[in-house]
């Protein structure tokens, strides 16, 4: 009995990471959110930072806050809009970032 040997190649998908648009108000509470699969599988590494115009979302304290990866969701529940920001347009953006990727989504957040 003879067999030929071959070379498998598994194609693991790629990360995608989706959001969605927010509407508020300067001074109110929101929750942001992500949701991060591989194919059909949710991914269950890594964190999300969110931005908003470019700048780092933080806390009080100003440490910056970003929501671990689990069952292919990451939420901030509560993130207090400043009270400084004007009736606008504004660009949300939630970065994926795990120990070999790095993948954006870009969203509006209209006060």
């Amino acid at each position: 009995m003879t067999s030929d040997k071959y070379n498998i190649t598994i194609v693991q998908p790629q990360p995608t990471i989706t959001t969605n648009d927010i509407t508020a108000t300067a001074g109110s509470t929101i929750s942001l959110n992500a949701t991060i699969n591989a194919g059909t599988e949710p991914v269950n590494t890594g964190k999300v930072v969110f931005k908003i115009n470019g700048k780092t979302v933080k806390d009080a304290n100003g440490k910056v806050i970003y929501a671990k990866v689990v069952n292919g969701m990451a939420i901030i529940d509560s993130y207090t809009i400043p009270s400084s920001y004007k009736a606008k347009e504004y660009t949300i953006t939630a970065t994926y970032i795990s120990s070999d990727i790095k993948i954006e989504d870009i969203k509006t957040l209209n006060i």
